[in-house]
């Protein structure tokens, strides 16, 4: 509920999900530690309530059912595919999924909600379907699973080698290969 509150005011947020029971300290630096239940009401007042709060401009960092820190800088990622009109805050996401982590990102330009994991920036979330995804990505299953799960759920199919997928049918059609 926090984040769909979030995207509504347009208030940008960033919150990294790590996956591991174990904090691994590479994916955040700086910031607050917090050690705090995850509530709804400590998210809205850490993101939205002072602008001029200085843990506003960070990520927030839960592993498991804690908040361990907040106002913490991410690694921005360094892959050149991503689309230069990608901003700060998303790249700082896709960072520390390709770290492990899952983050959420609310763009306070649009108020879009979006997911990163594995180097992947997954776009368009409402409240319904990010349960969901948040579900199947935080579950333990090898990454492989969790990135076909990924692909699923962007109705993304791969092109064969020696054939295509029709888009949205997911049925084969034979090419001539050249």
């Amino acid at each position: 509920q926090a984040i769909s509150r979030l995207a509504e005011t347009h208030t940008g947020a960033i919150i990294v999900l790590e996956r591991s029971a174990i904090m691994d300290e590479s994916v955040f630096s700086g910031g607050k530690l917090l050690d705090a239940q995850i509530t709804k009401e400590l998210l809205w007042a850490i993101f939205y309530v002072d602008r001029n709060n200085p843990l506003h401009d960070g990520a927030v960092v839960i592993c498991g059912d804690r908040i361990i820190a907040a106002g913490c800088t991410l690694p921005l990622t360094e892959n050149p595919m991503v689309d230069q009109n990608v901003h700060m805050r998303h790249k700082a996401a896709i960072g520390a999924s390709e770290r492990g982590a899952v983050a959420l990102v609310v763009s306070e330009e649009t108020g879009i909600i979006s997911v990163a994991f594995s180097g992947r920036l997954q776009r368009g979330f409402r409240e319904d379907n990010l349960r969901e995804r948040l579900l199947n990505l935080l579950t333990a299953q090898p990454p492989k699973q969790a990135l076909e799960s990924l692909r699923q759920t962007m109705r993304w199919r791969p092109g064969w080698i020696f054939g295509r997928r029709e888009q949205g049918t997911g049925q084969s059609v034979q090419t001539e290969r050249r």
